[in-house]
């Protein structure tokens, strides 16, 4: 614990600055190294320790410069196994990723924050990462001269650093320094992790400004950057085995389960809902945030035989049994016209102009995931030529009816004729 605090107490000096927009490729960021007259160039995060004096820096015994990463990083197995296994992939693909120059130096990257840079000592920067885009074909262009001057041990320091750094691009932050970048990889490197609970990890991914933990293969939401609050904390419920079993799912992913997937890559949005599940990992609720955006990222959904194909349902209200079957979804659907044919029936919405809003629709199912009620926002009779149900949308939720089904998809309800 005592450990903990020195790290937090870094961590919570660090300014937290937010930005109306975080433009990670027109900015970039770099990988610095302390170069000091009469001494081999260190990466600036290593030097670092001599203020944050987190513990001995105990680098890896591998004999090669990406087994080196890959055993630094190692050492989050334990605490983090879904971002350690991000970080070893990425360690793996680095040097494919990478463009070297020649004869040539980068214009400093302004991502530093608060340096100390001792007398008769300069930076130097030594990588510089952005995404691939038309603009640029690798993701790392290195300074060949500057990396030949590093031991592998520093080498290997500055490929964690990138690898971290690639996180914080791709997530929903709003770090405008590398600060708490190089902070973790100090953690990472001093093994400061060791003898703290699962906890006390969170809380100081949390510390970091690190958006997110994967657990269960679901990635969770842990924190993010709030225009008008500064950084905000969001908390996890964790079993006995350190699985999570109450959280807000992360809005930035991807999930393909037994009955419901979802997948999003936006870094606008910070979460999806709030999610309980068991002791066995199986999702029991999920509830859609109000605020969530449509138009950036579409709503999770399942699929059901029909006549016609699989028939896809989305919701913002799930209920699911011990299986991970849904008993009910319910919500605004993404299609503004809804039809579909089930075991023989037909069931659509009836709009006019006049009704552009939203609606809302409720399906409910059995344990073999047959239809046995519905809902779609109104109220429904029967087109006596056609022989579809349709629901004609109201505006007042009371008078709307839900429609009950047997297992043979006939209806047990009573509807009357469309006039």
């Amino acid at each position: 614990m005592k450990l903990l605090s020195l790290i937090l107490v870094f961590a919570s000096t660090l300014s937290a600055a937010c930005a109306e927009a975080n433009n990670w490729y027109d900015r970039g960021n770099a990988g610095f190294v302390l170069a000091c007259a009469g001494k081999k160039p260190v990466v600036l995060d290593l030097h670092e320790n001599s203020t944050r004096q987190l513990g001995k820096i105990q680098f890896s015994s591998a004999t090669t410069v990406t087994a080196k990463a890959l055993d630094i990083i190692s050492r989050l197995d334990s605490y983090d196994g879904g971002r350690a296994a991000q970080y070893k992939s990425w360690a793996l693909s680095f040097f494919n990723e990478a463009q070297w120059i020649h004869d040539a130096a980068f214009n400093q990257t302004p991502d530093l924050g608060m340096v100390i840079i001792p007398n008769d000592c300069r930076l130097e920067q030594v990588i510089f990462q952005r995404n691939p885009s038309v603009l640029n074909k690798t993701r790392y262009m290195i300074d060949e001269n500057l990396w030949s001057q590093l031991d592998s041990d520093n080498q290997a320091a500055l490929i964690v650093h990138e690898i971290i750094y690639r996180e914080f691009m791709n997530s929903v932050t709003k770090e405008l320094a590398s600060e708490r970048i190089r902070i973790f990889n100090l953690v990472a490197h001093t093994n400061a992790l060791q003898g703290l609970t699962l906890p006390e990890y969170i809380a100081l991914l949390q510390e970091l400004h690190f958006t997110s933990y994967i657990s269960q293969n679901l990635k969770f939401t842990i924190g993010f950057a709030s225009y008008d609050k500064g950084w905000l904390n969001l908390p996890l419920t964790l079993n006995a085995d350190g699985n999570v079993i109450k959280g807000t799912l992360a809005a930035q992913q991807t999930f393909i389960r037994k009955h419901i997937s979802y997948s999003c890559n936006t870094t606008e949005l910070a979460a999806l809902g709030l999610v309980k599940l068991d002791d066995n990992g199986t999702l029991r609720t999920l509830n859609v945030q109000d605020d969530f955006d449509t138009h950036l990222c579409g709503l999770p959904f399942t699929t059901i035989p029909g006549d016609d194909g699989p028939i896809t349902i989305s919701g913002t209200v799930w209920s699911f049994d011990e299986n991970e079957q849904p008993l009910y979804i319910s919500g605004v659907p993404d299609r503004a016209h809804h039809s579909f044919t089930y075991k023989g029936t037909t069931y659509e919405v009836q709009t006019s102009a006049l009704q552009q809003e939203a609606y809302s629709a409720t399906y409910y199912f059995d344990s073999a995931l047959n239809l046995t009620a519905l809902d779609l926002g109104g109220n429904a009779c029967r087109n006596e030529k056609t022989r579809h149900v349709v629901f004609s949308r109201t505006t007042s939720p009371a008078s709307a009816l839900v429609l009950s089904l047997d297992t043979q998809g006939n209806l047990k309800s009573s509807i009357p004729s469309c006039y």
